[in-house]
């Protein structure tokens, strides 16, 4: 087994000990992510045929793979419109679904199984679908429907019933200690990701 310096690992053989996949969640996402694995592999290709299949229900004249592979463009206003497009937690969550969907697709052609999957909150819906809770079918439908219901409350105005989300570098007892001291009762913590982040 080797190694590259920026950590991309590879071996052959019997694995010692046990393997978990993780699978990325929103904030992963970029124009031509994964387009190595599209233009190689048929399993990618099924994913994102899912994906546009999908997608086309609710948005039946775009295709999820055009946000994701877009055409070439040669300014910078031009791909910022691109990324932008993408970045839009209606198309994000579907197009993340697709292309870790695909991903899995292809370790899983080249024998890779996991003995435990986890996600990082959208990630959780493609853990779920690789631990074999859920179909890859099940799994589009509710990336598509997550992310709209997310762009829905996001699109609400503050006199409403619409909830917020915001990430804070701080440990959670300083969090926590800070929400009691200045009687913030609408602000919980939601999600505690690592030591020193929380999600309000």
């Amino acid at each position: 087994h080797w190694q590259t310096p920026d950590g991309a690992f590879f071996g052959s053989g019997k694995q010692d000990g046990k393997l978990a996949v993780l699978f990325p969640g929103q904030g992963a996402q970029y124009t031509g992510m994964l387009r190595d694995l599209a233009c190689q592999f048929p399993q990618m290709l099924s994913a994102l045929e899912l994906g546009n299949s999908t997608f086309g229900q609710s948005k039946p004249n775009e295709r999820l793979s055009d946000l994701i592979y877009p055409i070439p463009v040669f300014t910078d206003e031009q791909k910022d419109a691109q990324t932008a497009q993408l970045n839009d937690t209606r198309n994000t969550q579907p197009a993340l679904g697709a292309v870790s969907l695909g991903a899995w697709q292809v370790l899983q052609h080249f024998g890779i199984t996991a003995d435990f999957t986890a996600g990082h909150s959208f990630g959780e819906l493609v853990a779920l679908h690789a631990a074999g809770r859920i179909t890859a079918d099940e799994l589009m439908k509710l990336a598509l429907v997550r992310g709209q219901l997310m762009a829905q409350s996001g699109d609400q105005d503050t006199s409403g019933t619409s909830g917020g989300m915001m990430a804070v570098m701080l440990d959670k007892p300083t969090v926590e200690a800070f929400l009691s001291e200045n009687k913030l009762d609408g602000l919980i913590v939601a999600n505690h990701n690592s030591p020193q982040q929380v999600v309000l």
